[in-house]
């Protein structure tokens, strides 16, 4: 689980061939890792950098569990390997287990009085509607926001930020969604303190060049099999139910 720094401009020629755009120079304020990242990978470094003193998550650490290590403080980039399964359903796709890892995450931001700082992004309408639909079934005991105020899909956050940003991948599998790098590029790139990614690709996150460098970047943690708190997987057990008699809408 160690923080590996290696250079990742070599990855900036195979990104850039995917894109056409204009090359812009755009100053972002926040931890000068998670920007260097970006301005390496997406813009041949040629991001103007600027760290800001202010650019820090705070958390006590009280339990020393895994979502104590996950938002550690003096991790900027955190790449978790979650081992879930997406699922179809409603013309969308979402993936139980990622999905109560962000939960979990989110109560603890919560506990911790960061989780206004923070917004949950995601590839899939599914797992948007799954995710709020379950945050809000929590909300209902341990207060903090709706969770149409904490998840959206990265397509709806562009143009916006949070100092903490948690990152659904969804599919365990190289869909068509993520093969598109400018979302993993608005994803990580809206965060200005913090950028976790869920992801249960595994092996296959290798074969997209963004990932893979975020992945050499970043400190990484191994989530397998882990067992969520009974709230938790009550809560998503019963958003899923909803999400499946409803569907997406």
């Amino acid at each position: 689980m160690k923080e590996e720094h290696v250079p990742v401009v070599p990855l900036v020629e195979a990104v850039m061939r995917r894109w056409n755009g204009v090359m812009l120079r755009r100053q972002r304020r926040g931890r000068a890792v998670i920007f260097r990242y970006v301005s390496d990978v997406f813009y041949r470094g040629r991001l103007d950098l600027s760290e800001s003193p202010d650019a820090k998550l705070d958390t006590p650490a009280k339990y020393g569990d895994l979502p104590d290590e996950i938002l550690a403080s003096d991790k900027a980039l955190v790449w978790v390997e979650v081992g879930g399964r997406r699922k179809a359903g409603g013309g969308s796709y979402y993936n139980v287990e990622e999905a109560g890892l962000a939960v979990w995450l989110y109560l603890r931001l919560l506990e911790y009085g960061a989780v206004e700082r923070a917004v949950i992004l995601v590839t899939y309408r599914g797992q948007e509607l799954l995710l709020r639909r379950a945050i809000n079934e929590l909300r209902r005991v341990k207060g903090g926001p709706s969770g149409w105020d904490v998840v959206y899909t990265v397509n709806k956050f562009q143009g916006r930020e949070a100092d903490v940003v948690i990152y659904s991948a969804v599919h365990n599998e190289v869909h068509d969604a993520l093969k598109d790098y400018r979302r993993f590029n608005v994803a990580i790139s809206r965060a200005r303190v913090k950028a976790v990614v869920l992801s249960s690709l595994g092996s296959n996150a290798d074969n997209l060049p963004w990932m893979l460098a975020y992945k050499k970047t970043a400190f990484k943690v191994d989530a397998n099999a882990l067992r969520m708190p009974r709230e938790v997987r009550q809560a998503i057990r019963t958003a899923e139910s909803r999400l499946e008699k409803s569907g997406i809408r």
